[in-house]
């Protein structure tokens, strides 16, 4: 027998008596929910979803003063949207409307102690509620929820829709950036009055009702990505400029009917079940509402600095190891840490994929990521890339999101925490979630060797352990450090010897400056390809040659600052690669005259420290890994009058577009070679 539905005069009846009797807000949204809200009902209704039902009246006791410094520019704005969006009103009912208008703002300023400003929406977001009819005070209590629970802070709103667009659709996103169509140019316009802006009055009322029936304040970022996505086409295959092109973006709601709307919301909860749940937990109160600081448990600003993609947390990837094969949600979890991390302890189901041999052997990482991508084809899954969760670890982490995002490969996004909140968080039920050899001692020593701790064992004159000396209890079991440390150290060599295996490899190298030759220092540059090739590396490991983690302070600049210097001739972002093997995010600015080395310093965004400051005139070799031509090396020194060549440094690098970035510094050296004749 089939299922029996309900008239529409029952369900009507049934919501009189919901609204009738004492409120129970779950019932009436659940009873709402795939209706269309009665005209006559709206208002009461809206009221209900947005909490406001029955509040007092907060202007009764304002003096009704219009005296703000702006209020012609909110008069302006008032009158101004209701002859656009009340253009089927007599005129007289436009001019109260607008009063009306005018004096909710104003009161609002006063009492928030905010400033209006012509482009913030709140006009368009007022129309809706007065044209149901509401009273100035319900129409104020709405307004004043509405800002606060469902329209989105400007900054956030943008990077947070990119990873958006880039979970769903990658290629479209990298056309946007490509083109520079900058995503606040219209996005912005969308949000800030849940698109008020840019569709017909009837369509806003239709979109609201589900907008508030369902109680997402996310669902204007998917609704959002479902008008880019299915704009595709128009949006790449145009011959627009860029100007016209922004402009047809910005107006792509505008072809939005009433009877769309549900599609339309479908489809935005279509890729709502495909997006990673814990997004709405994480970034709720970075986006919504008036409070400055984040609720408990969700994450901080940096999060849009730090991370390339969407990141998904630890939670949801173990609770994702329930799902069934039919859930439109499941990831395939792609362990980027060492094969011998991923081998003491992993999430069940991983696998792993090696990330050195991105530089040592970057076929076999090739063929193994597509082995990779294979399956999650094969599978339907999501990928989630997974590291230590300690940052200069998790620097091949980043680069192996970035090789996928650039391949446009769909839904990438990456396990927040890593290993270590994994470890962590699931001490109760570690033997379901994680499987390897030893997950205790990998949690451990993978702490130990990324922290490059200096201890070490030896043994006293009665046989006891020690460890920087302090010796341990006789007839003690020797503790955990002292159980490890022999493993760090051991650990220690082998990574050490693999960096110097990879650093060493020798190629056929392409002179850039040799003794031999007669001609002057400039002509040495004439004809030499813009990348070279490489020779085994000199041993020249002091202090000068490369910078290591204990380097001592170094003068802070701010970068931004720096790199607007009349005597700067470029820039590149890229990462210094030490001689322990760990990368810093680094900028190579160069100068007629220098090559200065600025490194980010992690905790002041957009500064920097100067880690180097080199004459162009000494560098006197610039090699790069044939496997990898990415990774240059710049070796400093000088040459004698006999032609003999004296190193006293050399620093590496991983700079993308390096084959660009190396002309660039050529150029610069062989113009200031000249200079110095």
């Amino acid at each position: 027998p089939g299922v029996a539905v309900m008239s529409d005069d029952r369900w009507r009846e049934e919501l009189e008596t919901l609204l009738s009797g004492s409120l129970d807000l779950e019932r009436v949204r659940g009873h709402c929910k795939g209706h269309e809200l009665p005209e006559e009902k709206r208002g009461d209704l809206w009221k209900v979803f947005l909490g406001v039902s029955g509040k007092p009246d907060s202007l009764s006791g304002w003096d009704e003063r219009l005296n703000l410094g702006n209020q012609s520019d909110i008069h302006s704005a008032c009158y101004e949207e209701c002859e656009r969006l009340l253009v089927e009103w007599e005129e007289s009912d436009r001019q109260r409307v607008a009063m009306e208008m005018e004096l909710v703002i104003t009161y609002y300023c006063k009492a928030r102690a905010v400033s209006f400003t012509p482009d913030c929406g709140w006009a368009e977001l007022l129309v809706p509620f007065f044209s149901l009819g509401m009273s100035r005070h319900d129409t104020y209590n709405c307004f004043y929820a509405l800002l606060s629970r469902f329209i989105p802070r400007q900054q956030p709103t943008v990077q947070l829709f990119r990873w958006l667009l880039l979970y769903h659709e990658p290629e479209l996103c990298s056309f946007l950036d490509t083109r520079k169509l900058q995503i606040e140019k219209y996005l912005i316009k969308w949000t800030r009055s849940l698109f008020v802006s840019t569709c017909a009055r009837k369509v806003v009322m239709t979109m609201w009702d589900i907008y508030f029936v369902q109680s997402d304040p996310f669902l204007v970022f998917y609704l959002a990505l479902v008008i880019l996505i299915n704009a595709k086409e128009t949006i790449m295959e145009g011959e627009q400029s860029r100007e016209e092109l922004m402009e047809t973006i910005s107006e792509f709601p505008c072809q939005l009917a009433a009877e769309d709307v549900d599609d339309f919301c479908a489809l935005a909860d279509y890729y709502i079940a495909r997006t990673p749940q814990s997004l709405k937990q994480d970034f709720k109160s970075l986006i919504f509402g008036y409070s400055l600081l984040p609720s408990p448990g969700s994450l901080s600003d940096d999060i849009f600095t730090q991370s390339l993609c969407l990141s998904v947390s630890i939670s949801e990837l173990v609770q994702s190891l329930d799902r069934q094969a039919d859930d439109p949600l499941r990831y395939l979890v792609v362990d980027c840490r060492p094969p011998d991390q991923y081998e003491c302890g992993h999430l069940v189901g991983a696998r792993s994929l090696d990330p050195t041999l991105m530089l040592e052997s970057p076929s076999e990482f090739s063929s193994a990521l597509d082995e990779i991508l294979a399956v999650r084809q094969q599978a339907g899954e999501h990928l989630c890339c997974f590291g230590s969760g300690r940052n200069k670890e998790d620097q091949f982490v980043n680069m192996i999101i970035a090789r996928l995002l650039q391949q446009n490969v769909k839904y990438i996004c990456v396990a927040r925490g890593g290993y270590s909140t994994l470890y962590s968080s699931s001490l109760e039920q570690m033997s379901l979630i994680i499987e390897g050899s030893d997950p205790k001692m990998h949690a451990h020593c993978g702490v130990s060797a990324a922290s490059s701790l200096a201890a070490t064992t030896s043994e006293d004159e009665s046989g006891r352990e020690s460890v920087d000396g302090v010796v341990a209890a006789p007839g003690k079991k020797p503790s955990l450090v002292f159980r490890l440390s022999s493993v760090i150290r051991d650990k220690s060599s082998v990574v050490k010897a693999k960096i110097n295996k990879w650093m060493a490899e020798a190629e056929k190298e392409e002179r850039h400056v040799s003794s031999s030759d007669k001609a002057s220092k400039s002509s040495l540059y004439r004809g030499v390809k813009p990348v070279f090739s490489i020779d085994d590396e000199d041993d020249l490991e002091d202090a000068s040659a490369s910078s290591s983690e204990d380097e001592p302070k170094h003068e802070a600049i701010n970068l931004d600052t720096w790199k607007k210097r009349t005597d700067v001739v470029q820039s590149f972002p890229c990462n210094e690669i030490t001689l322990t093997g760990s990368m810093y995010p680094t900028h190579l600015l160069l100068t007629k005259t220098h090559m200065f080395i600025l490194r980010e310093i992690s905790n002041r965004r957009g500064w920097a420290s100067i880690q180097d400051r080199q004459l162009l005139t000494s560098v006197v070799k610039i090699t790069s890994k044939k496997k990898h031509p990415d990774v240059i090396t710049f070796k400093f020194g000088s040459v004698s009058d006999d032609g003999v060549t004296s190193l006293t440094g050399r620093r590496r690098f991983l700079i993308p577009k390096a084959q660009k970035a190396t002309k660039v510094v050529k150029d610069a050296i062989m113009r200031a070679l000249d200079d110095d004749i």
